[in-house]
């Protein structure tokens, strides 16, 4: 029994260990970035040490090549590059992120683009270094992004989580987007109708799981409802109120 509990708890460690979450405030950007040992431990404990790692320059080529490919498809930046800009001497190393939003553009510095950039940067990163088998929890990732940019979410959530079919790292995502819902039943369609955009791994409901939470005033609780989604990326129940239909509202009715 003891050894069955040890390895019990062993599993429940590596799992726990294994999961990482990022909030729905990322770190507000900065015109420069130091970190002390405390500092770091902090970004370590919020779970933004790749974050972390990717300021400090210590990412390797491919991963930051990656980056500034899926920022391009973001339409955020053409490319980005973390630089130490600390004079000899200096008792911190101060770091600081530049994008650039076009071939001929002069670097600027992540304080002086939109706010969904600072945002939306640390997700793209967690992505690309991404552990086989783990767990990344994601609220509402589409926070001061455009809808074109929500959408390509999708995207991005889809090809990080089915690149590899040994060691996929999976994601819980917590959004009120309905674009990158629609992207994500896009990609089931364009699947099954076999016009998938190079790039983009095949996608199918048993890879995607759609899950309403609805509030119970009277029962003081929340319910979780699974969405049922055909092969062809198409809900087969009326989605609850107030979501999809809201736009078709507010532009026709009374």
């Amino acid at each position: 029994m003891e050894k069955l509990l040890d390895i019990s708890r062993h599993e429940i460690s590596a799992f726990l260990k294994g999961i990482t979450h990022l909030g729905p405030i990322r770190p507000e950007p900065q015109r420069h970035y130091s970190f002390s040992r405390s500092s770091a431990d902090v970004w370590q404990r919020r779970d933004f040490a790749a974050f972390r790692d990717f300021i400090a320059g210590t990412l390797n080529e491919a991963d930051h090549q990656e980056i500034s490919d899926w920022l391009e498809r973001l339409e955020l930046a053409q490319s980005v590059e973390p630089k130490s800009i600390s004079e000899r001497g200096s008792l911190f190393t101060e770091f600081e992120i530049a994008l650039k939003e076009s071939e001929g553009a002069a670097p600027m510095p992540l304080s002086a683009m939109g706010f969904g950039a600072s945002q939306v940067l640390p997700i793209v990163i967690q992505c690309v270094k991404a552990e086989p088998d783990s767990l990344v929890i994601v609220e509402q990732p589409e926070l001061h992004l455009h809808p074109r940019a929500q959408a390509a979410l999708g995207d991005l959530f889809i090809s990080v989580a089915l690149r590899d079919v040994d060691s996929r790292p999976r994601f819980m995502l917590e959004t009120h987007s309905e674009h990158l819902i629609l992207r994500l039943m896009r990609r089931m369609r364009n699947t099954a109708k076999g016009r998938l955009p190079s790039g983009v791994p095949a996608t199918s409901p048993t890879n995607v799981g759609v899950y309403v939470v609805n509030r119970d005033p009277e029962r003081v609780l929340s319910q979780l409802h699974c969405m049922e989604i055909s092969q062809e990326g198409q809900l087969l129940e009326p989605w609850p109120g107030g979501f999809f239909e809201e736009d078709f509202f507010e532009q026709f009715a009374d």
